[in-house]
């Protein structure tokens, strides 16, 4: 919610000193760092009195990556692989998206950062960036439906074939796991492989 250190939940994280990545590991500049991203903050104990920490690993990484199927501007909602996801006064538009919701179309690949919303089963965009290309799709979710025979599951609305996933290292499935997945960019017979 704030830079120049980090600013999560109200509490002031000094960064100058943590270690970046994304949610892959990979390390990353701290300036890649934006407003409204969601992150997980390691840190030093946390200083109830002046709300401060100091930040040891700073970990960013978005809840949706995928294309905008349908808009719903009166609501103000989107749907990105079968998802819906709401627009809120206070969600951070990249600066490729000029004019915030006016901007965004049918078929434009978003990357959201969102908290999810389990009392409507809703995605609450925090920042939204438009992607320029993408060689998969992302979805971060809970598990539902668990089909082990399938080896399918939903995640919202979208349900996901897993037949072909590397679940070697991987904890067993459960419904209500939370997951990401990675997915191909085409649906098969209304699947996200």
């Amino acid at each position: 919610s704030g830079l120049g250190s980090i600013i999560v939940g109200g509490v002031r994280f000094d960064d100058s000193s943590a270690r970046v990545e994304d949610e892959d590991g990979n390390s990353r500049n701290r300036s890649e760092l934006q407003l409204g991203m969601m992150v997980e903050v390691s840190s030093s104990s946390i200083d109830d009195n002046l709300g401060r920490g100091v930040a040891a690993l700073v970990r960013f990484g978005s809840e949706l990556k995928g294309p905008v199927a349908s808009i719903d501007a009166a609501a103000q909602t989107i749907r990105v692989l079968d998802q819906t996801v709401e627009v809120r006064a206070e969600t951070v538009f990249d600066a490729a998206l000029v004019g915030g919701f006016a901007a965004l179309a049918v078929d434009q690949i978003l990357e959201i950062h969102a908290l999810f919303d389990s009392a409507s089963g809703h995605y609450l965009a925090t920042r939204i960036e438009l992607e320029d290309n993408a060689n998969e799709y992302r979805l971060r979710g809970l598990i539902s439906r668990l089909d082990s025979t399938a080896r399918t599951f939903n995640i919202g609305d979208a349900v996901i074939n897993y037949a072909s996933a590397d679940l070697r290292d991987a904890p067993a499935l459960a419904d209500g796991q939370r997951v990401r997945v990675r997915l191909q960019t085409a649906q098969v017979g209304g699947q996200w492989v």
